[in-house]
């Protein structure tokens, strides 16, 4: 059982190692804010209200904005299953010149 779990983070971790989410020939990309809120609290033992939002832009003169808001609630069953739903809001201003 050991082996199978070392074997897996080996597997995980080195396709780490070799992915790249930005590059350097992009002039753009450190110019991105993002400010996100992830709250979530309960209101009894079984029913959990949770959820994210926030607001996301880029600080070129092209700019464009977005805000979203994605509430969601959790039912918690028993130990074993719950039960998830919610709805998501967003919306994008885009400044074209």
């Amino acid at each position: 059982m050991k082996k199978i779990i070392i074997i897996k983070i080996l597997l995980i971790t080195s396709g780490i190692l070799y992915c790249q989410a930005e590059t350097k020939d992009d002039p753009t990309a450190n110019d991105l804010l993002w400010v996100d809120l992830y709250p979530h609290f309960y209101v009894s033992e079984k029913l959990e209200y949770y959820g994210d939002g926030g607001y996301r832009t880029n600080l070129n003169k092209n700019a464009w904005h977005w805000i979203y808001a994605r509430p969601s609630v959790r039912y918690h069953i028993d130990k074993n299953w719950e039960l998830h739903g919610g709805i998501g809001f967003f919306y994008i201003f885009n400044n074209v010149s």
